[in-house]
C-alpha cells in the first residue's frame, strides 16, 4: 500500500482544492480588502462573482466527487481523508456564503431586494467570516495530519 503522500491522484486532488482556494483567496482580498462596505458600491458588477462562486462550487464537488470515488481503493490514510474532506466541506461553506452575499448585493444593486439592508449585509459578512476562519483552522488540520506522514511537499 503507498503511502497517502505517495498517491499521485490524491496529490492530484489536492493541487485542484489549491488552486480553487488561490483563485478564491485573490477574489475575496480583492473585494473584501479592509472592509465590509462592498455592500456600498452601487456600480460594482456583483453578478460577475456570484458566478465566479458557483464555478468554485462547482469544482470543489467534482473534487468530492473523485475522492469518494478513489480514496478507498488508493489507501489514503483515514485521518488524512477525514481532514480533506472537514477541509472542503468548510470551503465549500465559505464559498457559500460568498456567493449568497454575491447574490443579495447583485439584486439589490439591480432594485430587486429592498429587504436587504446594510444590517442584514453585515450580519451576513460576520458569518462568512467565520465561515473562513473555520476553513482555514480545518487546512491547519488537514497539513499537520500531512506532515505527520512525513510528506511536507504536498
Amino acid at each position: 500500500m503507498k503511502k497517502t503522500t505517495e498517491n499521485f491522484h490524491f496529490k492530484y486532488l489536492l493541487n485542484k482544492v489549491y488552486l480553487v482556494l488561490s483563485e478564491y483567496i485573490e477574489v475575496h482580498n480583492k473585494l473584501f480588502a479592509g472592509s465590509v462596505f462592498i455592500y456600498l458600491k452601487p456600480s460594482f458588477d456583483f453578478g460577475e462573482y456570484k458566478g465566479f462562486g458557483k464555478d468554485l462550487l462547482n469544482q470543489l464537488e467534482e473534487v468530492k466527487q473523485q475522492l469518494n470515488l478513489s480514496s478507498k481503493e488508493d489507501g489514503i490514510d483515514e485521518a488524512v481523508l477525514r481532514s480533506f474532506s472537514a477541509y472542503l466541506l468548510a470551503l465549500e461553506k465559505a464559498i457559500q456564503k460568498f456567493t449568497e452575499i454575491m447574490s443579495n448585493c447583485d439584486s439589490k444593486s439591480q432594485g430587486n431586494n429592498k429587504n436587504y439592508s446594510w444590517l442584514k449585509h453585515r450580519k451576513e459578512y460576520r458569518e462568512y467570516n467565520k465561515l473562513c476562519k473555520l476553513y482555514a483552522s480545518k487546512g491547519k488540520i488537514l497539513q499537520d495530519h500531512i506532515v505527520e506522514l512525513g510528506d511536507s511537499n504536498v
